[in-house]
């Protein structure tokens, strides 16, 4: 029986090619980040029953670059070398080469380009062990020519182009073949809300956007159905020269034909018409330029947001009756998404509860047109939590973002606040947000994407006076969302924090109103309708940042981080005491140079290798016994068999993603150190001896 691997399987042009190669006789090994749902999907198109053996889900992130070797040896145990690879997953963005950020351009190359790469070297030596076999890129018009306004995109497949036109040289000699499909416009998902939009359309390239945008509206109306694609894949799995490389669409095919035979400049010229593109200095300012260097990271632009939409997105926003909330709530709604306006309706103490609170806002939410549902159940209760994610299920069938924002306040002097207080503040604050997190991870898990924005304070990361149990509860709030971005990556979970400033009914109810507003010049500018930017943007698909934090008030915003200063390192065979400290306390307490660790992990690290630890591995490899305890686990994952071995010893590879995510540069030996590990001596020996024995 033939089989085929088809990455991005579970929608668009790799949904139907799989539905296309199953009917042919094909066994599809289908590669998904989300195997349930997309194996349901798929074989309701195909009309496969549950138990067709001739459909196979695979769990693969392509962005994850440790979880790649281990599922493909996963498939290798169940199925064996695949006859053909299609590398049909990706991902793209819009916007100018200048305005798209740095982040966007590493999320297309981990998966449009390292992704592929780092699939096809665990599967190549089955496939040259075998003798035949065949890998497909699906590449994009932007390869043949790069395209305005998807640079980093047009970048990454022309990236996977020369890659692949390199492997064919080197794997036909074992009997193996390279196909290069170049893709014209495809009604897909990629087209619409798919795709990140990090244009600014109201700023320097806002007239290019929009003749672009015009020609692009009609392009897809005359875009050609995914099920043609298919029809031409099922001709290019079967090719046999060792390479050969196909236009699938008549736009494809003009372009390549252009590109080929067109002068330079004229194809230009023939773009930029097609695509509504000012010609060259229509766009010059006649004011001077700007005479300072732009940041590597894209700034906000308070224009940029109205590209973002929440079309078919469902978010719940918690503590959304009043105060900030409920702007959150009104925007999302405004952008399109369904939202859960839960408000318990209690007073900013704590007290009573009110369900007309959210009602109020459900309804004006609904006279403006938009979809909403009121939720009346509390964060603070674990059953609470679990009725939020419900209701949402329940009426509007997923869940996309979450905005945990309810929160209670107070202040009392240290010495006097009582456990009471303490343990109502960390109640509804830090439990709430765990308790709303968790069943909300569960379901974002299973559809494979997700966004949560948690409310912390500055309070929480730098302190305030009179405020222990709140900064307290927001502390433990960085943490919690530190954790579910770690866990949450491999299942296209992104979370962050916010910490808000905004003259809302927390400080109204607390400091003042307009007599303190008054009185306080700070107050009359943090108006709180600067603070929604943020946090409709971190709840967007436009947000490919993760673990962060993000201060907003006033109109500026920045992030917040906890930096890793270098410090002092005691000679090693020392034992330093309380006067070492004292006269190093300047390098101890020095900030620069500094580092933001993604983990405990790269702190772990950073001192394994200033104490010099597992720099005997690199000697050791070279001779008889190529492993050991002090192997990288990364160098170990990229060896085939060194691969099976742990495999074969150690299960929890296919389990333990975020954490072997994050241990490729530790060794054996100090990942055995984590108890999350589950690597006792005994099995880490078993492990070690095992590896001993490779040649």
């Amino acid at each position: 029986m033939r089989t085929v691997l088809i990455t991005g399987a579970s929608r668009g042009l790799g949904l139907a090619s799989a539905v296309h190669l199953y009917r042919q006789g094909w066994r599809v090994v289908a590669a998904m980040r989300s195997v349930d749902a997309g194996l349901e999907r798929l074989r309701a198109a195909a009309g496969a029953p549950a138990d067709d053996p001739r459909i196979v889900g695979m769990k693969l992130d392509l962005a994850d670059a440790a979880s790649i070797p281990v599922a493909a040896q996963a498939m290798l145990d169940a199925v064996g070398a695949p006859d053909v690879i299609v590398h049909n997953a990706g991902v793209a963005a819009a916007g100018s080469a200048e305005e798209t950020p740095e982040s966007a351009w590493q999320q297309l190359f981990a998966t449009n380009l390292f992704g592929p790469v780092t699939l096809t070297r665990a599967l190549l030596p089955a496939m040259r062990a075998r003798g035949s076999g065949r890998i497909v890129a699906i590449s994009s018009m932007g390869a043949v020519r790069g395209m305005p306004v998807i640079s980093a995109y047009s970048a990454s497949k022309g990236a996977l182009e020369r890659w692949a036109e390199a492997l064919s040289q080197e794997i036909a000699p074992f009997g193996l073949g390279v196909s290069i499909l170049v893709t014209g416009t495809f009604n897909t998902d990629i087209l619409t809300e798919q795709t990140p939009d990090y244009g600014d359309h109201h700023g320097p390239y806002g007239r290019m956007y929009e003749g672009i945008h015009a020609a692009g509206k009609a392009a897809v109306a005359k875009a050609s159905p995914p099920e043609k694609f298919a029809r031409a894949l099922a001709q290019a799995v079967l090719d046999r020269k060792p390479i050969v490389r196909r236009t699938v669409g008549p736009d494809a095919g003009a372009l390549a034909f252009m590109a080929r035979w067109v002068p330079g400049l004229w194809v230009h010229h023939i773009v930029r018409m097609a695509m509504k593109i000012p010609g060259m200095g229509v766009l010059r300012s006649p004011s001077p330029a700007p005479t300072t260097v732009a940041t590597a990271a894209a700034p906000l632009s308070p224009h940029q947001t109205t590209a973002i939409d929440f079309k078919d997105q469902v978010v719940i926003v918690t503590g959304a009756g009043r105060g900030l909330g409920r702007l959150y709530a009104l925007e999302f709604a405004r952008r399109g998404a369904a939202v859960v306006v839960n408000d318990l309706g209690g007073s900013m103490g704590g007290d009573g509860a009110d369900g007309s609170v959210a009602d109020q806002v459900v309804d004006e939410i609904r006279r403006a047109g938009g979809k909403a549902v009121a939720s009346h159940d509390s964060v603070a209760t674990p059953e609470g939590g679990e009725a939020i994610v419900r209701t949402a299920l329940e009426h509007f069938g997923r869940l996309d973002a979450v905005i945990s924002n309810a929160g209670i306040f107070g202040s009392v002097d240290f010495e006097r606040l009582s456990a009471d207080a303490w343990r109502r503040m960390l109640n509804v604050h830090l439990d709430g947000s765990f308790y709303l997190s968790q069943p909300a991870f569960r379901a974002m898990k299973a559809q494979g994407y997700g966004r949560f924005v948690f409310t912390a304070s500055s309070a929480g990361m730098f302190g305030q006076p009179q405020e222990a149990h709140y900064a307290a509860a927001k502390a433990g709030t960085f943490g919690l969302a530190n954790v579910v971005a770690i866990e949450g990556e491999e299942h296209g979970i992104k979370a962050n924090c916010v910490l808000p400033f905004g003259f809302s009914r927390m400080v109204t109810e607390t400091v003042g109103g307009d007599e303190a507003a008054a009185q306080i010049p700070f107050l009359q500018i943090i108006d709180p309708r600067l603070v929604v930017p943020m946090v409709v943007f971190l709840a967007s698909r436009a947000c490919a940042l993760s673990h962060h934090n993000y201060s907003a008030g006033a109109g500026r915003y920045a992030r917040v981080f906890a930096g890793l200063g270098e410090g002092w390192l005691a000679p090693a065979g020392t034992e330093p005491t309380a006067e070492d400290i004292a006269a190093n306390l300047a390098k101890i307490s020095g900030t620069q140079p500094f580092t933001v660790p993604t983990s405990i992990v790269d702190e772990v690290m950073q001192i394994s290798a200033r104490r010099g630890l597992g720099q005997d591995s690199a000697s050791e490899a070279s001779g008889t016994t190529p492993f050991s305890a002090d192997s990288k686990l990364g160098d170990i994952l990229d060896h085939p068999e060194a691969k099976a071995v742990m495999a074969r010893h150690y299960p929890e590879m296919a389990t333990a993603g975020p954490l072997l995510r994050m241990g490729r540069g530790l060794t054996l030996r100090q990942i055995s150190g984590f108890p999350q590990a589950r690597m006792p001596a005994e099995r880490l020996q078993t492990i070690v001896d095992d590896l001993q024995r490779l040649s």
